[in-house]
């Protein structure tokens, strides 16, 4: 129900199995994916109280993963919260657990990296931001979605400071992996980043031609594009859904 758009009946089963199930993992699965149903809802309290309870069951179950996964979401509705220095103490937490464990964890290690790192930037701390989505990036895993999501975060930051060259090099890497997989957040986002990026550099024709595929896919906001020429939005738009 979650995954194909229907919250509230995912939210209903889900505080059933909480209730009901003696399974501790079970209960941890569904305290987890509650938060998660509460966080898309925007009810980011009560999605932190589901989080912290899969957290508890996690520990108990002596689960290292889990754990990790669990501290990952709670830096995940921190983040949300633009709590950014409570989400860096999470992030770095699990990436701790992830690289003390044993095991192949490289793809989580990779995305929580990328969280680190995109948490930076918007911290203004480019540098170090730009080299945990680096060190992400060197790490081959084989997955395009995690490759296609640092690149992205990388032309982020890089857009950020102004190095305009180096971001569209890495918002396009992104945007190939995102349309060749079907990826239609990351694909929103890079038209975005690109039509800016476009845009700085006083290139008209190209910040439209990106801004115009974007919204070809908002075809209910028909001032979209309009409203993304007039004004600068890219130092509070978020990237991460999540």
């Amino acid at each position: 129900m979650l995954e194909i758009g229907r919250p509230r009946e995912a939210e209903r089963g889900l505080r059933q199995i909480i209730l009901r199930s003696l399974d501790p993992r079970a209960g941890w699965q569904a305290r987890f994916n509650l938060a998660v149903v509460l966080r898309r809802q925007g009810r980011l309290e009560r999605a932190r109280r589901f989080a912290g309870g899969a957290l508890e069951t996690a520990r108990q179950l002596r689960a290292p993963r889990l754990v990790a996964r669990s501290i990952n979401l709670l830096g995940n509705l921190e983040l949300i919260d633009s709590r950014f220095d409570k989400a860096l103490i999470h992030y770095r937490e699990a990436l701790d657990l992830y690289c003390r464990s044993r095991g192949d964890y490289r793809r989580a290690i990779s995305v929580l990296r990328d969280n680190l790192g995109y948490c930076l930037i918007l911290k203004k701390e480019y540098r170090k931001g730009l080299k945990q989505i680096r060190e992400a990036l060197a790490r081959e895993i084989g997955e395009p979605h995690v490759e296609a999501e640092c690149l992205q975060d990388e032309c982020f930051g890089l857009l950020r400071q102004n190095f305009l060259s180096c971001a569209e090099v890495c918002g396009k890497r992104a945007l190939r992996l995102a349309e060749l997989h079907g990826y239609r957040d990351l694909r929103v986002n890079c038209y975005y980043l690109l039509g800016e990026i476009r845009h700085l550099r006083d290139d008209g024709a190209g910040r439209d031609a990106y801004f115009m595929k974007l919204q070809q896919l908002y075809p209910h906001l028909p001032f979209l594009r309009d409203f993304l020429c007039a004004f600068d939005v890219s130092g509070i738009i978020s990237l991460k859904t999540f």
